[in-house]
């Protein structure tokens, strides 16, 4: 099993910090709502890969699919090299592979007219610049919903509209990622506006491949923008710099 974490980028979102288990002085480590992958090691051990880089088993990862996301919170001991027994591991949320959004490469409306559903607010919760996480990035956003409707947030590439705020050029090894908000259904009669919040997971390896530069001598970092409509931006879309990021590396080729 490949156990590369140095590019691990935004680990702090959930409010904990990266920790390799090479060379770690602690005997043991406790995960809280770490978000983690399940993925499946050379020799064919299923293992969940939480935000601390701790790769982990316990008794019953066996009902989980490779690709499968939680946030859970955990504790493992006497830590060492390859995959640790942990002595719990509590799911708070999980994200089913098939639950998982994806991202379209099409043109997208970004009109202030064509985006009537709007987010209350929406943020990245947590990515990693390299593979490790099979480029799952996970997001959580608010919404105002009555009794009766669904929220569904869409993911769009949309080469024709790569530009800034100001119709300027982005900078080098930049993208734009579009966040479309659609909300379905007919309200209950009487229902009122409540705010619900959710995560989703998205599947960014698409996106991964199709940003990728054409030149991998310095392990170049590809930032991504978002841009959304939000319930306080009235007359035109907010962006979020900076939001995330690719780490590419020339040992991928």
């Amino acid at each position: 099993m490949k156990q590369v974490f140095l590019y691990v980028l935004a680990i702090t979102l959930l409010g904990t910090t990266l920790t390799s288990c090479l060379g770690d002085t602690k005997s043991s480590y406790e995960g809280t709502s770490e978000f983690g992958v399940i993925k499946i090691s050379e020799d064919g051990v299923k293992y969940l890969i939480p935000q601390s880089g701790v790769p982990l088993t316990w008794n019953g990862i066996s009902k989980y699919n490779a690709g499968d996301a939680m946030l859970a919170s955990y504790k493992v001991s006497n830590l060492q090299s390859g995959i640790l027994n942990a002595e719990y591991v509590s799911p708070i949320e999980e994200f089913p592979l098939g639950n998982h959004r994806q991202i379209s490469r099409s043109t997208v409306d970004t009109t202030v007219t064509g985006n009537p559903d709007r987010f209350k607010a929406f943020t990245t919760r947590f990515y990693s610049g390299n593979s490790t996480f099979s480029d799952k990035w996970l997001f959580r956003y608010s919404v105002s919903v009555k009794e009766g409707q669904t929220s569904n947030v869409q993911f769009y590439y949309d080469d024709s509209k790569q530009k800034d705020q100001n119709g300027a050029n982005l900078p080098q090894n930049t993208a734009i990622v579009d966040v479309r908000l659609d909300i379905t259904g007919t309200p209950n009669s009487g229902a009122q506006a409540v705010t619900k919040e959710n995560n989703i997971v998205v599947d960014f390896r698409l996106l991964r491949n199709w940003l990728r530069p054409s030149n991998l001598d310095e392990d170049p970092v590809v930032r991504i923008w978002l841009r959304y409509h939000t319930e306080s931006n009235k007359d035109r879309p907010y962006w979020a710099s900076n939001a995330g990021g690719f780490v590419y590396s020339k040992d991928d080729n």
